[in-house]
């Protein structure tokens, strides 16, 4: 089964662990590295970075994994993100609270 790869800071990557995802701090500098290593392990499906290390993706790392089969990158935006983030913490039961409505549109 094809693994999930969050990268960012350290927020980001323990929220996407909360989800299932494997996590590797990363920032502007460490990020285009790691980005290759992860395009090197066949075992990584989606690679999710954090939106604010959004300008350190080379652009040949996201043609590439945007085209290859085996992997692909997404950059989580702020609204998707904290869609997601919501529905985590749903999830985990750390947001006790919510209501049904602010579930709508959010990933499931």
């Amino acid at each position: 089964m094809a693994k999930v790869l969050a990268m960012g800071s350290a927020e980001f990557v323990r929220l996407m662990q909360l989800g299932g995802a494997d996590g590797l701090l990363a920032n502007a500098q460490t990020l285009p590295e790691l980005l290759m290593q992860a395009m090197a392990d066949k075992h990584n499906g989606i690679v999710l970075v954090d939106a604010d290390l959004a300008s350190a993706v080379p652009p040949e790392v996201s043609e590439q994994m945007g085209s290859d089969a085996k992997t692909r990158l997404l950059i989580l935006q702020s609204h998707s993100a904290s869609m997601l983030r919501g529905r985590i913490r749903q999830v985990v039961g750390a947001d006790l609270m919510a209501s049904d409505s602010t579930t709508t549109g959010m990933i499931k």
